[in-house]
């Protein structure tokens, strides 16, 4: 359905640590929703979907607006930046000579 597309396409717009820890579970339910949806009347369907979209858009805004106005040790949502951790794996000499250099998920 196009508007699991869109809705999966917005989500995007989340800072990232918000879509990492919400974003599957938004879709999910999201999905799950709209398939219920399917059965009632064309006009009920745009409605709802026109109402999600705008709280969407909402949430959006003022998740940015709380990551940028308050400090993130502050923050609820504050997690560390999973993508600048070593994984533990990969040694330290490896991870220091780059990342860029890994192939099927491993660091030759």
């Amino acid at each position: 359905m196009w508007a699991e597309r869109a809705y999966a396409l917005a989500l995007r717009l989340f800072p990232w640590d918000f879509r990492v820890n919400l974003g599957g579970s938004m879709l999910a339910t999201f999905t799950e929703s709209a398939r219920d949806l399917r059965r009632l009347p064309k006009m009920s369907v745009v409605r709802s979907m026109a109402v999600e979209f705008a709280c969407l858009a909402w949430a959006i805004a003022t998740e940015w607006a709380a990551k940028l106005t308050t400090d993130a040790s502050t923050r609820g949502r504050s997690l560390p930046d999973c993508r600048m951790m070593r994984p533990p794996a990969v040694t330290r000499e490896e991870w220091i000579a780059g990342t860029d250099s890994m192939d099927d998920g491993r660091v030759r």
